[in-house]
């Protein structure tokens, strides 16, 4: 049985998860490129042949654990439009979910304007004002993909604590 590592978006929440295992883990430094610049970042990952990574997006990595009869971690979003999509285009099936340690939430900041001035950092807090207002919070809560709840915001929960 193989597994399979995680794009961007969820590689963080994966390696946290990995360091919480008794597998033995290899440590690597990889390159990342943005906006012309590269960066060193320091990753772990499992040791072994049976660990691979795609090097893909999260819908792409679904698709080759599915061929490969695989594991892999995956966001509700890009999982449910693949498994309920007509016809299917996995059969995967969650086998974990609910966990704490699972738990992998969004935020949003606004940049500093002193280091990026090319940006809008009114249009920013406006944005950020919108998307954690009430209303906004309680459209992502009842959004569904077959029934499924996707999100679980938590921007009014952060205001209170």
């Amino acid at each position: 049985m193989a597994a399979f590592s995680c794009p961007a978006g969820i590689t963080l929440k994966e390696q946290a998860l990995w360091r919480l295992t008794n597998v033995p883990l290899a440590r690597e430094v990889v390159t990342v490129v943005s906006q012309g610049e590269s960066k060193e970042v320091a990753t772990v990952r499992p040791r072994g042949a049976w660990y691979l990574s795609v090097g893909q997006g999260m819908g792409k990595t679904i698709l080759v654990a599915g061929e490969k009869q695989a594991y892999t971690l995956a966001d509700r979003g890009t999982y449910y439009s693949l498994a309920l999509a007509e016809p299917p285009r996995t059969d995967l099936v969650i086998v974990h979910e609910g966990d704490p340690n699972l738990h992998n939430p969004y935020g949003v900041i606004a940049v500093n304007p002193d280091k990026h001035p090319g940006g809008s950092f009114e249009g920013a807090k406006k944005y950020i004002e919108w998307i954690t207002s009430p209303e906004v919070q309680a459209m992502i809560g009842r959004y569904r993909v077959g029934g499924k709840v996707l999100f679980h915001p938590n921007a009014l929960r952060a205001r209170a604590e």
